[in-house]
C-alpha cells in the first residue's frame, strides 16, 4: 500500500512537471507571437527635411492589455503630445500614432513603440529614422537644354536646419565622376549660404563660359552633411543637352 502511494506520488509529480514545462513552452511561443505592430512596417523611413510622415503602432490582437507609447530610444520619457512639436503622439484606444511633421536632421535615430503593463514592456517594434536635408534644382532636371556656343548656367539649392552651421565648400558639382573646380577658363563655381527664420540655403551655381558639345550629360550636385547618427551623402543629377547653333 505504501509502496503504490509513492508510486502515485511519483506519476503525480511526473504530470505537474509536464504540464508546467507545457505550460512554459506556450507562454514562450505567446511572447514570441504577440507583438505590437507599426505601419508602414518598413525598418528604415528616409526622408528630407521640412516633409511630413505618419507611423500607427497598434495592439497586438491576443494581448489588449497595457498601454502604448513611442518613445525615442535612448530617452527614458515616451514622446510627448504635443501637437506643435515636430515629434509628437497622439493615443487611439487601440493604436498610437506617431506624427513627424517638418522635422529637424537632429531628430534622425531610432523610434521604438512599446506596449507596457505596470512599467513592464510586453512588447515593441522600432524602426530607424534617417531625415536627410533636402536638395533641390531650379527647373527640370531631366531638361536642361543649353545652345552651343552660349554662356549657360546650372542652379542647385540644398536645404537644412536654421540651427546647423553650413560652408559653401559642402555643395559641390561633379561631371563624369569628376569633381568640378573653379576654373577661369571653362566653369565658375559659386554657391552663398542664405538665412531664413526656419532654414539656411546654400545657392551653388555651376557656370559654363561658353557651351560646347562635350558639355553634354549627367551633372550631380552633391550635398554632404555630418549628423551625430548619420554621414549620409545626398545628390541630385541634372541632364544638360546642348543644342547646335541654329
Amino acid at each position: 500500500m505504501k509502496f503504490r502511494s509513492i508510486v502515485s506520488f511519483s506519476h503525480n509529480s511526473r504530470t505537474n512537471a509536464i504540464f508546467c514545462l507545457i505550460f512554459m513552452i506556450i507562454s514562450s511561443l505567446q511572447s514570441l507571437v504577440w507583438s505590437v505592430r507599426i505601419h508602414p512596417q518598413e525598418k528604415v523611413k528616409a526622408i528630407w527635411n521640412r516633409q511630413i510622415l505618419f507611423v500607427i503602432c497598434l495592439k497586438d490582437p491576443n494581448q489588449n492589455e497595457g498601454v502604448l507609447n513611442w518613445y525615442h530610444v535612448g530617452r527614458y520619457e515616451p514622446i510627448d503630445d504635443n501637437s506643435e512639436a515636430p515629434v509628437y503622439q497622439q493615443h487611439g484606444a487601440d493604436s498610437a500614432k506617431l506624427f513627424l511633421v517638418n522635422v529637424p536632421k537632429r531628430y534622425s535615430g531610432f523610434y521604438e513603440c512599446r506596449q507596457t503593463k505596470n512599467s513592464k514592456v510586453i512588447s515593441s517594434d522600432k524602426f530607424e529614422l534617417k531625415v536627410y536635408n533636402s536638395i533641390e534644382t531650379e527647373g527640370n532636371k531631366d531638361s536642361y537644354v543649353g545652345t552651343e556656343g552660349d554662356a549657360f548656367t546650372m542652379l542647385c539649392f540644398s536645404k537644412f536646419d536654421s540651427d546647423r552651421d553650413a560652408t559653401e565648400a559642402q555643395v559641390s558639382w561633379i561631371h563624369n565622376n569628376i569633381r568640378i573646380v573653379d576654373d577661369d577658363k571653362h566653369f565658375t563655381v559659386r554657391s552663398r549660404v542664405e538665412q531664413s527664420v526656419t532654414q539656411k540655403t546654400i545657392r551653388s551655381t555651376l557656370g559654363f563660359k561658353r557651351l560646347i558639345k562635350e558639355n553634354e550629360g549627367v551633372y550631380t550636385c552633391e550635398s554632404v552633411y555630418a549628423n551625430p547618427f548619420l554621414t549620409d551623402m545626398k545628390s541630385i543629377d541634372i541632364n544638360l543637352r546642348v543644342q547646335c547653333k541654329p
